[in-house]
């Protein structure tokens, strides 16, 4: 494949999960390369910051604005890495500029900010993906196959846990205002991936919680059960509440004759 057959991609937003994650394998792929990287944050720094980028993965391109980038009539496709409360309006931007969306998890802040962004971007005709990468990764995918060949029987019930220790002072998971929360940031994955092996969406929902900051702040665990068609749940614990250094994630599969 030739350059000029390669997805040509715009990074709005230089997050840790862009640099460490998307880009470089952007890089890898035989079909994309990035175009340009764009940062707003911080203000006084934005432009040098979208630069350094740039720079560390030879990236032609840095602007110190969105809007610059999602007028550059080169850039077919757009990353977003920023913080979940601008996913909404920077997608449905990017679509009414006609460039096609990959949106970090979550998708957006509300039900209502999400059926916005799915509405405008079918009406533009672009494609909008949500980053879930679980979906790919080899593990899950043969967890799906072996449930297809019928080796545990009827799937009945997923356990999942997803929590760490609590992010350092300042970070946006800590705060409200910018959608963050254990489930925002992890919580997220152990439903997505319950919709991915149930293959449906669920019916009803029982959650707990603990807030940050006498109840004012953003939730730092959670325990919550999902309802399924056909009788199938989900149970998921996840939170900000492990020592320092410390990460756990998995999640089992029970079915009738095996798990």
């Amino acid at each position: 494949m030739s350059v000029q057959e390669k997805v040509r991609w715009g990074i709005l937003g230089c997050a840790a999960v862009a640099a460490k994650a998307m880009v470089p394998g952007i890089i890898r792929s035989q079909n994309g390369c990035v175009e340009a990287v764009a940062e707003e944050y911080p203000p006084g720094s934005k432009l040098q910051k979208a630069k350094e980028f740039a720079k560390e993965f030879d990236v032609e391109k840095a602007f110190a604005s969105y809007d610059e980038l999602l007028d550059d009539p080169n850039v077919q496709a757009v990353y977003l890495a920023q913080p979940n409360h601008l996913h909404a309006t920077w997608t449905i931007q990017a679509a009414e500029k006609g460039k096609h969306v990959y949106c970090e998890k979550p998708l957006a802040c509300s039900t209502a900010e999400a059926e916005e962004m799915v509405d405008v971007c079918q009406k533009q005709g672009v494609l909008l993906m949500v980053g879930y990468a679980h979906r790919f990764q080899p593990q899950n995918r043969k967890a799906k196959q072996l449930i297809k060949e019928g080796r545990i029987g009827k799937v009945l019930s997923i356990f999942a846990t997803h929590s760490g220790s609590m992010p350092a002072p300042g970070n946006i998971r800590l705060e409200k205002k910018f959608g963050g929360g254990t489930l925002m940031d992890r919580g997220s994955y152990c439903v997505n991936i319950a919709r991915y092996i149930f293959q449906s969406e669920p019916l009803s929902v029982w959650a707990s919680a603990k807030f940050m900051n006498g109840g004012q702040g953003v939730d730092k665990e959670i325990v919550a059960v999902l309802s399924f068609p056909g009788g199938q749940t989900l149970q998921f614990t996840s939170g900000f509440s492990m020592p320092d250094g410390n990460y756990c994630q998995s999640y089992e599969i029970v079915g009738q004759t095996g798990r």
